[in-house]
């Protein structure tokens, strides 16, 4: 890991420069996509065995927010493609070796339930239109859900594209991480062998290397919710390091004081990702209070960040609405990454 951190902050310079080219083009541009391949960032829950570097889930989050304090399209699409590997024993084992070796193999797809699929003789029929499948553009794999009739109840289950078999609609607009081509992607009555039908959690071969076992034995749910945590802490952090050296800061007052206050969440946030890794280092399963716990305090301190950075941000001045300025594109970008439907915090009442 503190290889992979060291060639994040030696590389940091250089990609900062390329923020606005990423945010212009609406994707990475090639030379980035070759530098993640040669550091397999997309590869931090892949196993070694498939050529993979599986990561602490602790010292993962790190990478992903540093990357993401670098650059928000640039962190998020890390997190996107890396996190795909945790679907790797879902599928059989040399499915998963064929589908997750190559060097440049990543992810890209949604988890939103808003396909259908029927049984067809050796696998299935599957035609739906998903919106958000950010990396797109380089995918080597597109998931998805889909409802499938099965025994006469609807079942939830995912499945896998080829990249022929996926029509990319360009549709993505939002006004912050421009740079991840979050487009929409749509399959149109695509065959969809029984090999790459699968359903995410389920382990279906022993892993025996320890840190890819104890990946694959995290929750979905406390995997997604904290590595798309990481982003916002990452971009939140980031706002305060560009806030501190405009002029308009020194007049602040106790305003400051929100800086700290994203620094001592952050290093909370860090303290339930450590609390949720060593359950599963130690094997047992992952109870049930402890899981909610950890969601709802994640989604907790994301909130509490992103209304840290809004209060700084409205009494910044001018200078920070000029959308050419670096910290009106990490605000975006951190606005646009909070809103994902995993870090919704929980209802306060009315």
């Amino acid at each position: 890991m503190d290889s992979l951190l060291a060639a994040i902050a030696a590389k940091a310079p250089a990609l900062r420069e390329r923020g606005a080219e990423i945010e212009r083009l609406g994707r990475l541009p090639e030379d980035i996509l070759e530098w993640i391949y040669e550091h397999r960032l997309f590869k931090l829950l892949v196993p070694e065995e498939f050529g993979g570097r599986p990561t602490p889930l602790p010292e993962m989050l790190r990478i992903f927010e540093e990357l993401s304090a670098v650059d928000g399209s640039l962190g998020w699409l890390v997190h996107i493609g890396a996190a795909g590997g945790y679907f790797a024993p879902s599928f059989a084992k040399e499915t998963a070796r064929e589908l997750f070796t190559p060097r440049e193999a990543v992810i890209a797809g949604s988890g939103y339930p808003a396909g259908r699929a029927r049984r067809v003789p050796g696998g299935y029929r599957v035609s739906g239109r998903w919106r958000y499948a950010s990396g797109a553009q380089y995918a080597t794999l597109f998931t998805a859900n889909a409802i499938l009739e099965e025994d006469g109840q609807e079942v939830v289950r995912a499945f896998a594209f080829t990249p022929d078999q996926v029509q990319i609609i360009e549709d993505w607009g939002a006004y912050g991480l421009k740079g991840t081509a979050s487009n929409s992607m749509v399959v149109n009555d695509a065959f969809v062998p029984e090999s790459r039908a699968f359903t995410v959690g389920n382990v279906r071969w022993a892993v025996t290397e320890p840190v890819a076992a104890a990946l694959y034995r995290l929750p979905f749910e406390i995997l997604a919710v904290t590595t798309i945590a990481s982003v916002s802490i990452g971009l939140a952090r980031r706002f305060f390091e560009l806030a501190r050296e405009l002029p308009r800061w020194e007049t602040l007052g106790t305003r400051q004081r929100q800086a700290d206050a994203v620094a001592e969440y952050r290093g909370l946030f860090y303290l339930l990702a450590e609390r949720a890794w060593s359950h599963v280092q130690a094997g047992a399963e992952f109870p049930a209070t402890e899981k909610e716990v950890i969601i709802q305090g994640v989604r907790r301190l994301v909130s509490a960040s992103v209304a840290a950075v809004q209060d700084v941000f409205a009494y910044m001045g001018m200078r920070v609405l000029w959308e050419t300025e670096p910290i009106n594109r990490v605000y975006r970008d951190l606005q646009t990454a909070s809103q994902h439907i995993f870090l919704r915090p929980p209802e306060t009442g009315a």
